[in-house]
């Protein structure tokens, strides 16, 4: 091989090098932007005044998570019809529902991703039924997200110029 092949071969992994750590920087955005999200979900939800259940069970049984999302789908609406700016969007009755938010990350080579997401079955309820009322994720994905993609076009050039 030339002396111009041992020169592409260089620039070529220069390339895959500022790739690579672009690509961690992205992580990096993206995991604080989901720690952000879930830690101001929490602040809001797991301080509000907790309604004491009336049962003695441990986890809140009901839905299962095909009934929760058809019921849900059922009694959907069109666009949220809440805003994350009011306090509380359900009550805490027992704080599992609260407690089972959690953040993800998801990262391929064409595509990223960040949000919240529940772990309890009627997650998908609180979310979607009742012309989605009670949604929370979506309005806080909604309100963290230009701050995230500035970001993002700050780390890989895609701002104005």
């Amino acid at each position: 091989m030339g002396s111009v092949g041992t020169q592409a071969i260089a620039v070529m992994q220069k390339i895959d090098k500022a790739y690579a750590e672009k690509m961690q920087e992205a992580r990096k955005v993206l995991l604080t932007a989901g720690k952000e999200m879930l830690a101001e979900f929490r602040n809001k939800q797991m301080n509000a005044q907790t309604i004491k259940p009336t049962s003695k069970r441990e986890k809140p049984t009901g839905f299962e998570n095909a009934e929760a999302e058809a019921y849900a789908k059922m009694n959907a609406g069109g666009s949220p019809q809440t805003s994350f700016g009011r306090d509380i969007p359900w009550t805490n009755r027992t704080k599992w529902a609260a407690s089972g938010v959690h953040s993800y990350i998801d990262i391929t080579p064409n595509e990223a991703a960040v949000g919240l997401y529940h772990t309890m079955s009627y997650g998908v309820y609180l979310e979607l039924a009742n012309n989605r009322r009670y949604a929370i994720i979506e309005p806080l994905v909604r309100k963290h997200a230009p701050k995230l993609m500035e970001e993002l076009k700050r780390l890989f050039g895609g701002g104005r110029r």
